[in-house]
């Protein structure tokens, strides 16, 4: 029987611990096209819906050229460690994921963190950066892009701490010199680490993460103590504990003038008769078809005064009968309780006859 954590990211000590987003940073070139082979938040762990959010996000704020998922077995049919086969969680989110990231509705940073290695940095032995202590990959890629350099003459480090780099409104470059015996981690800013385009912000102290751009909107985490989550003319009232949301154009308008919007929603999902031990470390049954998924009650306000038409999706992206949405002012609101699907369509200007 496997051990394993069931640790949501954004809840970590990112500063002491390594996860995806890290790892792929720290593996960049300056010059170099870069693509993740693989990655995957593997089932048991209840709080996979983060996954797809995140990684596309700082895919784009990353300026990374591909991302591939890991993996996809259809001979298998039950929840497993790494086969997305029949996930509702995951693949519920692979539209707006995907949309995201092809789209680039992130902006990729303004600043270049330049990791710089010397050739004597190069053939030195030292614990690699998931072991060590400090390192300032698990600072910088959540707020600029990161790459690493090698020379033969490294300079000496000039980095701004993350305060400063949200604030500066002009690119600049930094360079942090690894091998410096005196670099010390910079405590988590206040707020939680901004991205310095302003549109990502990740808190492990609320255990929140957001996206707030014109296309993609996201609240992503411990949504349901989180209280009111306002992503600037779309705001989140969640009721399930934990739960990944994200509302998406459908064309090429802000969210706030678009005519179609696909909203998903995802919190948790086992395999059927699965058990955990006392404190979710193992999987003493797997468990069975069906895969059953957990709802997320939710509300969400729109930041819109038109007539507005909720579809529920099927498996195949087709429209269910539609259920209501309500205009108030200048308001749209809309229930996710009842939709029975990861997937909700809004088209606005249209009443269903």
């Amino acid at each position: 029987m496997f051990t394993f954590r069931n640790l949501p990211l954004v809840g970590s000590d990112l500063a002491a611990t390594a996860n995806p987003i890290v790892e792929v940073a720290s593996s960049t070139v300056a010059g170099k096209p870069m693509i993740s082979p693989e990655f995957n938040f593997p089932w048991p762990n209840e709080h996979r819906a983060e996954c797809l959010p995140l990684m596309a996000a700082y895919a784009c704020l990353q300026d990374w050229d591909g991302l591939l998922f890991y993996n996809y077995r259809p001979d298998r049919q039950p929840l497993e460690m790494f086969g997305s086969q029949s996930d509702p969680v995951r693949w519920g989110q692979f539209p707006a994921a995907a949309l995201l990231f092809h789209r680039q509705d992130v902006a990729v940073a303004k600043n270049t963190v330049s990791i710089a290695y010397s050739e004597e940095d190069i053939f030195t032995a030292r614990p690699s950066h998931g072991r060590a202590r400090t390192s300032p990959y698990r600072h910088w890629a959540y707020l600029s892009k990161v790459r690493n350099v090698y020379a033969q003459n490294v300079p000496d480090p000039v980095a701004p701490p993350p305060s400063g780099v949200t604030s500066d409104p002009q690119p600049r470059a930094a360079v942090l010199q690894v091998r410096n015996p005196g670099f010390q981690a910079p405590p988590v800013p206040e707020g939680g680490y901004t991205s310095d385009t302003g549109e990502l912000n990740l808190n492990p102290a609320r255990r929140l993460f957001t996206i707030r751009t014109d296309r993609t909107k996201a609240a992503v985490g411990f949504l349901g103590q989180a209280g009111p989550i306002d992503l600037e003319g779309v705001i989140v009232h969640c009721r399930t504990p934990f739960a990944a949301i994200m509302v998406t154009a459908l064309d090429d308008r802000p969210i706030v003038e678009s005519r179609r919007l696909l909203v998903t929603a995802v919190a948790r999902a086992e395999n059927t008769g699965q058990a955990f031990d006392s404190n979710k470390s193992r999987v003493p049954q797997v468990g069975r078809l069906p895969v059953i998924v957990e709802p997320v009650e939710a509300e969400i306000e729109l930041k819109r005064n038109d007539q507005a038409t909720m579809y529920p999706l099927d498996e195949t992206g087709q429209r269910r009968p539609a259920l209501p949405a309500t205009v108030e002012g200048s308001t749209c609101r809309l229930s996710l309780a009842d939709l029975r699907s990861p997937w909700c369509e809004i088209e606005f200007g249209r009443t269903e006859k």
